[in-house]
């Protein structure tokens, strides 16, 4: 099988890796990068020739399959393979728009020829028992993407003090200037039974003697509902 890889970055270097490592007969026939030196490097290591262009890679090399490790848009690229004639293997994200994934699918099935998207942690263990459990977490709100552990506690740390500081400025907030300036202190709003931390007419109004104001109650209600660290 003749490979060839466009784009020559540290991920395609991992694919030339991965290529020594299977069982299939195939050869490295060709690289392009716009990189000069970086086209010249992966060469090198591929024992491979480097193009100075796509289109001389395609038609000199003739390749049977493609690697597409361009940084940004895949789409040209594997549609300019696709019309010479070779599968692909596109690295994520795979296509921009959905037109552009129909335009690649019909040239693929036109060619009789084989589109695979690099999503390679479908199959992953862990990826698979995140699938499984993430029901149980609830709504998720924000998903931190990357494998170094170091790095995702140093930013889950960050969002810790980040919210402690928002918690510390509403325990400032309690303290509410009078018309005269000076501050009255409101108390808290205490749990629940449920949990939800809202404060009753009677805690409003304790040291006033006054209820809330009507118009306030849902926002309010929805504040300190949203605060609860419970």
């Amino acid at each position: 099988m003749r490979v060839a890889f466009i784009g020559a970055g540290n991920m395609a270097g991992n694919h030339l890796q991965a290529l020594r490592r299977i069982p299939t007969p195939h050869v490295v026939v060709g690289v392009h990068d716009v990189r000069k030196a970086t086209a010249l490097d992966f060469a090198h290591r591929a024992d491979a020739p480097a193009f100075a262009t796509m289109s001389e890679l395609l038609e000199q090399a003739r390749p049977d399959i493609v690697h597409i490790w361009t940084p940004g848009a895949h789409f040209e690229p594997a549609r300019q393979a696709l019309l010479a004639g070779a599968h692909i293997y596109v690295e994520k994200p795979f296509v921009e728009t959905p037109v552009e994934a129909e335009t690649l699918f019909a040239l693929a099935r036109e060619r009789g020829l084989l589109i695979c998207a690099g999503y390679q942690l479908t199959r992953n263990p862990a990826f698979q028992t995140l699938l499984r459990t993430a029901p149980e977490l609830g709504p998720v709100t924000q998903y931190i993407g990357d494998r170094d552990p170091d790095r995702i506690a140093e930013y889950v740390q960050e969002r810790e003090d980040a919210l402690d500081g928002a918690v510390a400025m509403l325990d400032r907030a309690w303290a509410v200037p009078t018309p005269e300036g000076e501050p009255e202190t409101v108390t808290k709003p205490s749990p629940t039974p449920e949990g939800e931390n809202w404060a009753s007419e009677s805690d409003w109004g304790a040291e006033s003697g006054e209820a809330p104001e009507a118009g306030l109650e849902p926002a309010t209600r929805r504040l300190t509902a949203g605060c609860s660290t419970n």
